[in-house]
């Protein structure tokens, strides 16, 4: 139990890792601009708290399987079924993955 538990904590963090470095500032020249923004840990962690984010897992369902950030809906191969998503189109929805592009 306490493996999977240190797994789970590890997959976490790698898909909280991988938001982070998703929020580095572009250099100057770096090419085009995403054609979605981009946050930080903290503050996902802020707008999850607030409870004004939807927070979905792009992982594979044995990934997601093994460990996901708490709450995250699973959408696998980027695949979002239109009934997962909030009807409050004002909410912020923010996906996370494994894959760092």
């Amino acid at each position: 139990m306490r493996r999977l538990l240190l797994r789970h904590r590890l997959l976490v963090a790698a898909g909280l890792a991988a938001l982070a470095s998703l929020a580095a500032p572009a250099r100057a020249g770096a090419g085009p601009k995403e054609p979605f923004g981009t946050l930080g840990v903290d503050e996902v962690y802020g707008l999850v708290r607030a409870g004004s984010a939807s927070i979905f897992d792009a992982n594979s369902a044995e990934t997601y399987a093994a460990g996901h950030v708490p709450g995250a809906i699973l959408v696998p191969d980027g695949n979002v079924d239109p009934k997962v998503l909030p009807a409050d189109h004002a909410r912020h929805l923010v996906f996370y993955c494994m894959n760092p592009h």
